[in-house]
């Protein structure tokens, strides 16, 4: 670029910015607004998806373009709108806000709480099927900040995506550590047991978006939205 038209993109950029953000709002008004959104497959399932009606009945002229994904690197966030990812807040050229903390504790269904009885201390889930990760290193962090060694449970499974983890674990098929906010009405009615307080907290829910791109008034509208629900939530 020129050194003229360096100075003219600098004038203009705002003016730009202003044009884009008004041509937003009339697609709004003509209600092809879309917003595209990247998130985790279990907290779409678990979290987003009972609260939509209250999006669309106060943005009834926004769309949601939902796309599930799992890893933060596999997202091009210059082609999307806003993301919620599972990870530690902080990433080169994204802005974030904590969503939902992941404290991830052990969660068993009752139907193995009436097979193997309920775990009155950590030491008594090494007799019991644990449900991995990618890896067995969570299980083996939180075992270890609760002074528990020696191994670990009997007939243990790997299954890296979280949906297949869940139904294994409300088939009584093993003990998986789960994000009790996202889980709280089916703890709360005694499907599921929680049976310790302790939990890991390195891991939450986040939004996040790209710091080198404009927020589209669409965009902003969906995150005032779920930051005041995800406030909500906190507050109950």
């Amino acid at each position: 670029m020129t050194r003229e038209g360096e100075y003219l993109h600098q004038k203009l950029e705002g003016a730009f910015e202003k044009i884009g953000a008004a041509i937003d709002e009339i697609t709004g008004l003509r209600g092809g607004a879309t917003i595209k959104v990247v998130l985790r497959p279990f907290f779409s399932s678990f979290w987003l998806a009972p609260r939509l009606k209250s999006f669309w009945a106060a943005h009834p002229e926004v769309n949601l373009n939902l796309i599930h994904a799992l890893a933060p690197e596999t997202i091009q966030f210059e082609e999307i709108d806003v993301a919620i990812v599972w990870g530690k807040g902080k990433w080169d050229g994204l802005e974030s806000t904590l969503l939902v903390p992941g404290e991830l504790t052990p969660i068993l269904h009752r139907s193995l709480a009436e097979r193997l009885g309920v775990p009155q201390v950590p030491a008594d889930l090494l007799r019991y099927p644990l449900l991995h990760e990618e890896s067995k290193l969570n299980w083996s962090t939180w075992f270890a900040q609760m002074g528990v060694g020696g191994g670990m449970g009997k007939n243990d499974q790997i299954v890296d995506d979280t949906n297949v983890r869940y139904q294994s674990m409300i088939n009584g098929q093993g003990v998986m550590l789960g994000c009790p906010s996202l889980l709280k009405d089916q703890i709360d009615c005694g499907e599921l047991i929680r049976p310790f307080s302790h939990f890991l907290s390195d891991f939450s829910y986040y939004l996040v978006f790209s710091a080198k791109k404009p927020i589209r008034s669409r965009s902003r509208k969906f995150i005032e939205w779920i930051l005041n629900e995800c406030r909500q939530g906190n507050e109950g």
